[in-house]
């Protein structure tokens, strides 16, 4: 169990600190372009009057807004990360 545990906190740290880039602002990105597609997908088929509820689009702004935040996240953790190596490393 304690190996189990430090080998996560390990991975949660590598995660944070090492490339938070790949890990946070490249799926970050891919949601906020799914969200952006389905979006504009079903609120075109909602003013085509083929959807009657406004729900998939809602749940598609969603996506996107969740996107954007673990993209921005990614990008802070970066640049802290980089911070930290530069006040380090002097």
């Amino acid at each position: 169990m304690r190996h189990g545990l430090s080998v996560l906190v390990s991975l949660i740290q590598d995660m944070e600190f090492n490339r938070p880039l790949y890990y946070f602002t490249l799926p970050g990105l891919v949601l906020m372009a799914i969200g952006m597609i389905l979006g504009l997908r079903f609120f075109s088929e909602y003013l085509a009057g083929v959807m009657t509820t406004l729900l998939p689009t809602t749940l598609a702004a969603l996506v996107t807004i969740l996107g954007a935040f673990i993209a921005f996240t990614g990008l802070i953790l970066h640049s802290v990360s980089r911070m930290i190596t530069r006040t380090m490393g002097k």
